[in-house]
C-alpha cells in the first residue's frame, strides 16, 4: 500500500481513494509502514470553504501532484471528479488545490463547464466523465504553471 510507483513522490500513495467524497493521502517510512494519513473531504482539510460536493461526484477517483504552482514551497494537487454534474449529468470536473504545509486546502479552483473558464475552449456533454484520469505534464507552454493532460470517457 505504501510503495511509490512511477510519477509519484517517494513515500506517498497518490491513489489511496477511500470513497467518492474523500481522498486519503498516506506517507510511509522507507520500510513501507504507515507514518501519517490525511483525509481530504467536505468535512476535513478546509475544502468546504471553497466548494461543496454531491454524494455521487466521485471526488478523488484520480489525482495528480502538480508541484508547487503557487510558489509557497508546498506541493499542490489536481483532483478528478468524474461524475460532477456541471454542464450535464456526469459531465465531470477537476479541482486544483493549493495546500498548506499541514494538508489543509489554502485555495481551490474548480474547472468544469461552469467554473475556471473551461467553456471558452471546450464543451462537456452529459456522461463525458471529464477528470476520469489526469497527469501533470510540467510547464509545456512556458507559462510558469504545470500543464495537465485530462481524459474523459
Amino acid at each position: 500500500m505504501c510503495a511509490a510507483t512511477t510519477n509519484q513522490e517517494p513515500g506517498i500513495n497518490n491513489d489511496a481513494l477511500v470513497d467518492g467524497r474523500r481522498a486519503t493521502s498516506t506517507t510511509c517510512y522507507t520500510d513501507g509502514s504507515v507514518k501519517n494519513v490525511q483525509k481530504l473531504s467536505m468535512l476535513h482539510r478546509n475544502f468546504n470553504a471553497f466548494y461543496s460536493l454531491d454524494a455521487t461526484d466521485n471526488f478523488g477517483w484520480k489525482l495528480a501532484a502538480l508541484g508547487d504552482i503557487d510558489g509557497d514551497g508546498v506541493v499542490d494537487l489536481v483532483v478528478g471528479v468524474q461524475w460532477d454534474d456541471d454542464g450535464g449529468s456526469n459531465a465531470g470536473a477537476l479541482y486544483v488545490l493549493s495546500l498548506e504545509t499541514n494538508g489543509n486546502v489554502k485555495n481551490a479552483q474548480k474547472i468544469s463547464m461552469l467554473y475556471g473558464n473551461f467553456n471558452t475552449f471546450y464543451t462537456l456533454d452529459e456522461h463525458d466523465g471529464f477528470g476520469l484520469s489526469m497527469a501533470a505534464l510540467g510547464d509545456l507552454d512556458g507559462g510558469g504553471v504545470a500543464d495537465l493532460a485530462v481524459s474523459e470517457r
